[in-house]
């Protein structure tokens, strides 16, 4: 589930709190995305693959219970 997106000029912020064990590609198609904050992905296991976020300065990871 997306909490929040913002654009602001060509800055793409997304927050994500998501169940699943694995993020979906379409995360992936956000090409000009900076920064990612995925939170309370407590089953999460499997991130997208980080070289295809190219433009991703920022990834934060909140409540991971790995």
């Amino acid at each position: 589930m997306i909490e929040t997106e913002a654009i602001v000029g060509y800055e793409m912020s997304i927050e994500v709190n998501y169940g699943g064990v694995k993020l979906s590609n379409w995360l992936s198609s956000h090409t000009n995305l900076e920064k990612l904050t995925l939170k309370d992905c407590e089953n999460c296991r499997y991130l997208v693959p980080l070289e295809q976020l190219q433009c991703l300065k920022h990834l934060k990871l909140e409540n991971w219970y790995l």
